[in-house]
């Protein structure tokens, strides 16, 4: 017989493996970090027996809207309501129960996808109750969104609706007076370093003093969104593993570059507007060239300027704010709170005008600043 050949010693059989991000993401309510008030609320309504047929978690994007859905559809099926992990609606697992659908409006907002999901909440569980996820609800309109207002005004008595959504001010009043609203919040610093520091050690890594401060290098530029820094853990650990020391240095550079422009340009743009200096702000939205993102990340920024000035503002610092501190720039909280009702306007004519976003924001920061002066 012929002698095989073998392979070459260097040859390495490279296999997929789970994102941290997923391996990590909670299972059951005592999993859920960094929302207190939340989980209260969910036990509370255990405990009374007593679930809206319409929810709605709204809150910053990372921060668990759509784990938190998923672990409230398993707690009302389960027969023990505890997710026991025994009876026929545990051993379903989460991507295969049959009674918990997940639909996402990013992709299917049609009104055919939204008639196809009313229909099937007309079925029967083979369980307790059919929980149908609706995630980024916002990003319906017309007629889509009114035949979801129709149907979670008066829903199948054995379903339940779970709607999620980063962008609650986008959904009409009418539709959220209708839900069981709970609000997720961004995720503390120290609550998602310490989360890090227990991920990082159950994938078999010990951490240091400067480690420790590289996982909170990681957790201050998440803006709050736990998905987000444990993404970023994950890369980190991957540097580790060719050998390469784990300092705060190294987790710096984790940092999205996208998302550290944007950091910047938020941070120069909101110093040229409260410094009421037009060419300044309008070269900022310019070379940015991201007009929602800049937008969006200015709006965290006055948000946490004003509560900062309230002592309202939550225990993490935004990255943005962090390298605002640093311009220290006059600020007045008059003009801060004017500012924040400029930019809701402008994301208003955003969703409501077919004029190119970035001339928009310029030309509207321009004619503000010259009416203010």
């Amino acid at each position: 017989m012929a002698k095989k050949d073998k392979a070459p010693k260097d040859d390495v059989a490279i296999s997929s493996s789970e994102q941290l991000a997923n391996k990590y993401r909670p299972r059951k309510l005592k999993d859920v970090v960094g929302q207190p008030q939340a989980v209260a609320a969910i036990e509370g309504m255990l405990a009374r027996k007593n679930f809206p047929q319409a929810m709605m978690f709204s809150g910053h994007y990372g921060c668990g809207k759509t784990s938190l859905a998923y672990i409230v559809g398993h707690l009302i099926n389960c027969e023990k309501n505890t997710i026991c992990g025994k009876c026929l609606s545990c051993k379903f697992g989460k991507s295969s129960h049959p009674d918990i659908v997940y639909h996402d409006c990013g992709t299917k907002s049609k009104i055919d996808d939204i008639r196809a999901l009313i229909s099937a909440s007309q079925n029967s569980p083979m369980t307790r109750k059919r929980i149908i996820i609706v995630d980024e609800f916002h990003l319906l309109r017309d007629q889509p969104e009114k035949a979801l207002l129709v149907e979670t005004e008066n829903p199948s008595p054995n379903t339940i609706w779970i709607l999620c959504t980063s962008n609650p001010e986008k959904v009409s009043k009418t539709l959220t007076s209708r839900n069981g609203h709970i609000h997720i919040k961004p995720i503390p610093v120290d609550v998602i370093s310490a989360k890090l520091l227990e991920i990082a050690e159950k994938e078999g890594v010990t951490i240091k003093k400067s480690g420790k401060k590289a996982l909170e290098t990681i957790a201050q530029s998440s803006d709050g969104s736990m998905r987000q820094a444990i993404a970023k853990l994950d890369m980190l650990l991957n540097i580790l593993a060719s050998g390469k020391k784990f300092d705060a240095e190294d987790a710096a550079t984790f940092i999205d570059d996208v998302e550290a422009d944007l950091d910047e340009s938020s941070a120069g743009f909101l110093a040229a507007v409260l410094a009421l200096d037009v060419k300044a702000a309008v070269l900022a939205i310019r070379v940015a060239n991201n007009a929602r993102g800049l937008l969006n990340r200015t709006r965290w920024l006055v948000d946490y300027l004003i509560g900062d000035a309230t002592r309202t503002a939550p225990k993490w610092t935004p990255n943005n704010a962090k390298i605002f501190q640093k311009m220290k720039v006059k600020t007045k909280f008059e003009l801060l709170v004017v500012v924040q009702h400029l930019l809701c306007e402008i994301e208003i004519k955003f969703n409501s005008i077919t004029i190119d976003e970035n001339v928009l924001f310029y030309s509207s920061v321009g004619a503000f600043i010259s009416e203010y002066e």
